[in-house]
């Protein structure tokens, strides 16, 4: 029963693995740059997937009516877990593909696609093949060829349409191009203010109770909508999308920080749904934070800046937090503008 649990805990952790290449183009398939990858997230999600599918086999001799014995490697057993796992990563590949299909490139999109088909039509194969063997009755050789081929190109289509791997290409535009802002009367003041977590909700119901009342005024006087945000949800790429007025995808800012495996390259995104951000509490990853370089276009008021369009002044990262709005920790935008 352990044999068989390690068997389909691999299986299952070359899924997660696939996805995280997925949602990480830019990381090359070199398997020198990937033994780390293998050897610290692998052995996490080696370990842990281990005890579910034990825990799976022994549900089932639990609830099956004779008591089997397995083989060492038994096609039997590996031919439901694998159906099982094979579904599972469909399922937790096609979640993912909804929940970070904004940040993601059209190619990357393609991809996971791609990968969903072939871990659904794997799980399929895989019952085929388990009704196979009850009908074959004791001639059962050629089943443990076809299960292993079904698991090799479960694991090896998807890598295949994710591709070797490489950075995406800078856009390429003039970004100094003159433009006349004259005009006739007097220029007009726009005032932002950006508020980290105030949703407007909050902001409602806190006026409601009279307790914002200059918030309340200008809701009263002006235009009010709920906008959608971005996947992941954490301040950093919320922020950089707000600044820079670009997806994740463009501006370079995909997630909290970068994340660094023990010894190996990094990765930009994580996976949902699997557990994966406990990699950074037992420290199998490191997360750093961003910096100016991760920034990969210009933000807000440099664009501005570029036109000649000035304010009365700017009000600087530190007297932000003096009063109470936090701000990224991007060095590429410690100041805003107030115009």
């Amino acid at each position: 029963m352990l044999s068989n649990s390690i068997a389909a805990g691999c299986l299952a952790t070359a899924y997660v693995l696939i996805l995280i290449l997925q949602l990480n183009p830019a990381l090359p398939l070199d398997p020198g740059r990937l033994a780390p990858l293998v050897t610290t997230v692998g052995l996490f999600y080696v370990v842990n997937l281990t005890v579910v599918c034990y825990v799976a086999i022994v549900v089932h001799e639990v609830l099956a009516r004779e008591v089997s014995s397995p083989a060492w490697l038994s096609v039997g057993v590996l031919t439901w877990l694998g159906a099982l796992v094979s579904a599972a990563g469909a399922a937790l590949m096609w979640a993912n593909l909804l929940t970070f299909e904004r940040v993601l490139d059209a190619a990357t999109v393609t991809a996971m696609t791609e990968g969903v088909a072939t871990l659904a039509a794997a799980a399929f194969s895989f019952l085929l093949l388990a009704w196979a063997r009850r009908a074959a009755g004791r001639h059962r050789a050629p089943l443990a060829f076809l299960l292993l081929v079904i698991a090799s190109a479960s694991v090896a289509v998807p890598v295949a349409a994710r591709g070797p791997g490489s950075l995406p290409p800078l856009e390429a535009r003039p970004i100094d191009t003159p433009v006349d802002f004259t005009s006739g009367g007097p220029a007009p003041r726009v005032q932002m203010i950006a508020l980290d977590a105030g949703s407007l909700d909050f902001i409602v119901n806190a006026t409601a109770d009279g307790r914002l009342p200059n918030f309340g005024r200008i809701l009263d006087s002006g235009a009010v909508m709920h906008l959608a945000t971005i996947h992941p949800t954490s301040a950093e790429a919320v922020w950089a999308a707000a600044v820079t007025g670009k997806l994740p995808l463009k501006n370079g800012v995909r997630s909290a920080g970068i994340y660094r495996f023990a010894g190996g390259d990094v990765v930009e995104l994580l996976p949902n749904y699997c557990f994966a951000y406990e990699l950074l509490r037992f420290g199998f990853l490191t997360l750093e934070p961003h910096t100016s370089a991760t920034l990969r276009t210009r933000a807000l008021w440099g664009m501005l800046s570029t036109h000649g369009v000035s304010g009365p002044g700017t009000v600087s990262a530190a007297r932000m937090r003096n009063i109470g709005i936090s701000v990224p920790s991007l060095d590429g935008y410690r100041t805003c503008s107030t115009t």
